[in-house]
């Protein structure tokens, strides 16, 4: 799946969490930090990882095209030693969300806007600097 269709996904799970969430009058920078890790956390645990990790446009990237041929399966696995990994990579992505979000809420001030760009713009980001295919290549198991 080519990365921008993904980064748009990304938006709209993004606000899925939001209108969950959203039912106390918390303030907006706690809201950021608790989505952004939810958003990374929960996404495990939904096995949208996993997903990634078979179909994303960086991890296709970096299978091998003999995997590629005989249809592979691949999984993002938490092991004993990646499962600080995880919890840092969660934490990681909610002060994103909080610096990100506190800059595009500053110019627009619609916060589902807010949290649809967020979401965007953190996935093409990752995309484009290669944490996604660092991702793919430590984080992945092939089955």
């Amino acid at each position: 799946m080519h990365y921008f269709v993904e980064a748009i996904i990304v938006g709209i799970y993004v606000e899925l969490l939001y209108i969950i969430l959203h039912f106390t009058k918390t303030p907006f920078y706690i809201e950021l930090l608790v989505i952004g890790f939810l958003k990374h956390f929960v996404s495990y645990f939904l096995l949208i990882q996993n997903g990634y990790c078979k179909r994303g446009s960086a991890c296709e990237a970096t299978h091998s095209e003999e995997d590629r041929d005989n249809n592979k399966q691949f999984i993002r696995s938490i092991e004993k030693d990646t499962g600080l990994t995880f919890l840092l990579e969660s934490i990681g992505e909610s002060v994103a969300f909080l610096l990100l979000g506190l800059f595009i809420n500053s110019v627009i001030k619609n916060k589902y806007v807010t949290l649809f760009c967020i979401g965007v713009f953190l996935h093409i980001s990752c995309e484009l600097s290669g944490f996604h295919k660092n991702f793919c290549l430590h984080q992945c198991k092939r089955l």
